[in-house]
């Protein structure tokens, strides 16, 4: 399901006219901001001027996991200059640096680990709905300190305020998954990356009323 998603709010950045069939829920489930999604949306090419760290960085901020080889959506390994990357859209790619310079891309073969057609490009996405980099995790720890945690078993909220500070110091609490949806911005939504001129049609206009208000 986050593909899909990830994949309309990519499909939402092009000048095509976007049909999207959703539910109320979902409209209004937090998600990345058109800011953040458009500061980190980028096509890679032979020739384009990057260093394999910052590419790295970036896939973390991003969501992905770095791992010794690439099996599943969400990773990527690096060794030397060849870099191997699994996105959402299940179309692994391999990428070969000299220097700071792409100098290839090759379709990868996730079982065989081995290079098969040549690239023109790839066009990168977020493997997350929620950004994990230090100035977004800043954010969210002031967003969450806030949170009136009396009612939690104490348990709970021992696990919970260790996590908080595991944020608070710029980290990440394991599993990561476990706090995605409230790291998200509960203010950038669906509707965030909506054209001013777009046309709703709904069946359900009372339940969207309901779910905005929850």
């Amino acid at each position: 399901m986050v593909r899909h998603r990830l994949q309309t709010l990519r499909e939402l950045r092009s000048k095509q006219t976007v049909v999207v069939v959703t539910s109320a829920e979902a409209v209004l489930r937090p998600t990345l901001s058109p800011q953040w999604v458009g500061s980190w949306l980028a096509e890679l090419a032979p020739g384009t001027e990057i260093a394999p760290e910052l590419l790295a960085r970036l896939l973390l901020e991003a969501g992905y996991r770095q791992e010794s080889i690439v099996t599943s959506p969400g990773e990527f390994a690096r060794r030397g200059g060849i870099f191997d990357c699994y996105p959402l859209d299940n179309r692994p790619w391999r990428a070969e640096w000299d220097g700071n310079r792409l100098s290839g891309l090759w379709r990868l073969d996730a079982e065989t680990q081995g290079s098969r057609a040549k690239l023109a490009s790839v066009s990168l996405m977020p493997a997350r709905e929620f950004p994990l980099d230090q100035a977004s995790l800043a954010q969210a720890g002031e967003r969450l300190l806030g949170w009136d945690l009396s009612g939690l078993r104490e348990d709970v909220r021992q696990r919970w305020q260790a996590d908080l500070e595991v944020i608070q110091a710029g980290g990440l609490p394991d599993p990561v998954d476990s706090l995605g949806p409230l790291l998200a911005d509960p203010g950038q939504t669906l509707l965030s990356h909506l054209p001013q001129d777009t046309i709703f049609i709904t069946e359900a206009w009372p339940r969207l009323e309901r779910a905005a208000l929850a």
